[in-house]
């Protein structure tokens, strides 16, 4: 069996048009953590989600060397009302400056072993493109994936 068994079909996607505020409009909207972010033939450009965004929040020195940066942060003493207009004043740029370009998407017929590690490994969904045309066909979420492996809806 491949991924394809267990991949979401006609995902929420966000084009690399889009601003910050508009994905996250998305992702409110339909509940979501990320989203393929595509072009205007729908080819896979990257992935934004709420983790993207929450690494733009904190201090550049706690994010370098993801794993090896800074973890003390308790001389930083941002309030609230500090993160919300750090949070604002990036809300009108595009999306495309927040996107995880790294993760490469599965193809249609990546093993469902493989997939799985691939999801422990990355903590987040995946996007599967074809791979000549790399037009995106759909995602594995972590809920698909429960879905297929329990049998239970939501």
């Amino acid at each position: 069996m491949t991924c394809q068994t267990v991949m979401l079909l006609n995902p929420f996607t966000v084009r690399d048009t889009a601003t910050l505020s508009q994905a996250l409009d998305i992702l409110f909207q339909h509940r979501i953590k990320s989203i393929p972010v595509v072009d205007n033939q729908h080819v896979y450009r990257g992935l934004f989600g709420i983790h993207t965004l929450v690494r733009v929040l904190l201090p550049r020195a706690a994010t370098l060397n993801e794993g090896s940066g800074l973890t003390d942060l308790t001389f930083v003493h941002d309030s609230l009302d500090t993160l919300k207009d750090r949070l604002a004043q990036r809300l009108p740029e595009p999306v495309t400056a927040f996107m995880d370009t790294a993760l490469v998407p599965l193809t249609p017929d990546k093993s469902l072993q493989e997939t799985l590690l691939l999801l422990h490994r990355h903590r987040h969904s995946l996007p599967v493109a074809d791979p000549v045309t790399g037009r995106l066909l759909g995602i594995v979420t972590y809920w698909e994936m429960l879905t297929h492996l329990t049998g239970r809806t939501g």
